[in-house]
């Protein structure tokens, strides 16, 4: 039924109902045995299961709740950096973190995908998803799809709007700036910090903030 009625059943149904499609009598009344009634499997009726050897005529329904949508102040934007046309559509978040530098923070507390082509979300596709968090993002594998293939799907992550970099009565120290990155990287470890600026760094600090430095113009 996925598959059949795309983007109309959701992923998770919390409840389903079958009725005799003439009369409309609920099935469980009928008398007919069943060989599964459930909102993970569906509903099937077997004719050699019956006294008869025949089934009546069912249509179903599911239950599906309005899905909480994440709460969140401040999403990034829509990502897309793959399509469907190899091994699947791979959103994953280390390399959208590479490609798009300083748009998605550190830790994201949640995660959305949709089709690109429709906006509908992920989850209603009844496709299924070898990844689908805030560690890794998002991936979609064509392996994994009854039809060996995956719709095109776009992800944003929520960063939270609010103050990342906390200090108690603002009371932090001045900026730091010891190494540069010209040998193996910038190297602005506290054991170091504090022996060169002695008494400036207080012994247990409850938060860092590290920024990037204005590069300086290069003149001919």
């Amino acid at each position: 039924l996925h598959i059949e009625y795309p983007g109309q059943i959701c992923k998770m149904p919390t409840a389903v109902h079958a009725r005799v499609i003439n009369t409309g009598m609920e099935a469980s009344l009928t008398g007919e045995d069943f060989l599964f009634y459930n909102p993970t499997s569906g509903f099937a009726c077997v004719n050699e299961d019956q006294d008869d050897d025949m089934c009546l005529e069912y249509e179903v329904r599911f239950c599906c709740p309005p899905k909480e949508v994440p709460q969140c102040d401040n999403w990034t934007a829509w990502f897309d950096r793959d399509n469907p046309s190899v091994t699947g559509d791979w959103e994953t978040l280390n390399n959208l973190r590479w490609e798009n530098p300083r748009q998605i923070c550190y830790k994201p507390t949640a995660i959305e995908a949709r089709v690109i082509a429709t906006q509908e979300e992920a989850f209603d596709t009844g496709e299924v998803f070898a990844f689908y968090n805030t560690i890794t993002g998002f991936v979609c594998r064509k392996q994994d799809q009854i039809v060996n293939t995956c719709l095109d799907y776009e992800v944003r992550f929520c960063c939270p709007n609010k103050r990342m970099y906390h200090c108690p009565n603002d009371a932090w120290t001045d900026w730091y700036d010891r190494d540069d990155t010209s040998g193996t990287g910038d190297w602005e470890v506290l054991s170091h910090l504090r022996p060169e600026n002695p008494g400036e760094i207080c012994p247990k600090p409850t938060n860092t903030h590290a920024r990037d430095l204005p590069q300086t113009p290069q003149h001919p």
